[in-house]
């Protein structure tokens, strides 16, 4: 999968938000520059409506503004704003399915987004045919795990968070997250592999036919 270019070490996100939580403006336009894409990938994981995604990410940039000075309470900023967007994700779903009563809708948008596994265009462009393949196999597999399994992998191995950071996120004692993710990647080699027998019948039945 593709891992984020983490270009800041905690010294200077600890500064970076010390900053913020003094009003700083260039410390705000920052921490939105790095932090806006990679929350917004997270967010469609969990809803697959972009529009939502970017109205919940104004929402908390909007309060990061007008409440830095509470930041200064705030332990790990990071897992602050994942723990903020999936909160405010379901929050917002559950607040619209009550008043709207809909809960097709509400399916609709906790939908797998296949896509945000899929590789950059220009790599895309340069990968060759079995890596095509390949990449096409493992986002069906993703498409299929439970949410939870889908959210976890994409943290740990997308996010290259620490387990203690995704238990934080997603309120899970360490033992479960390991729990799930080991569950996942046998799912995944389990249905990789089967789609991989699937390929190679289908190739000797072609041949067979001829």
């Amino acid at each position: 999968m593709l891992k984020p270019n983490k270009t800041i070490d905690k010294k200077e996100l600890d500064a970076l938000v010390k900053a913020l939580s003094q009003g700083s403006v260039a410390a705000y336009s920052t921490i939105y520059r790095l932090y806006y894409p990679r929350l917004y990938r997270y967010g469609l994981q969990i809803s697959r409506d972009p529009a939502f995604v970017e109205d919940i990410l104004q929402d908390l940039f909007t309060y990061l503004a007008e409440n830095c000075r509470k930041l200064r309470r705030v332990s790990n900023f990071e897992v602050y704003l994942f723990q903020s967007v999936k909160r405010n994700i379901f929050t917002r779903l559950a607040r619209e399915q009550q008043s709207r009563n809909s809960r097709d809708r509400y399916r609709q948008r906790t939908e797998p987004l296949e896509d945000q596994f899929a590789p950059a265009p220009d790599e895309a462009l340069i990968a060759d045919e079995s890596a095509a393949r390949r990449s096409a196999r493992l986002r069906a597999a993703m498409a299929e795990l439970p949410d939870h399994q889908r959210e976890i992998l994409y943290l740990r191995y997308f996010e290259e968070m620490s387990y203690q950071e995704i238990c934080q996120i997603l309120d899970l004692n360490h033992q479960v997250a390991r729990n799930y993710t080991s569950r996942a990647i046998r799912q995944l080699k389990k249905a990789l592999l089967n789609l991989e027998l699937q390929f190679i019948l289908l190739f000797f039945s072609i041949l067979s036919g001829k």
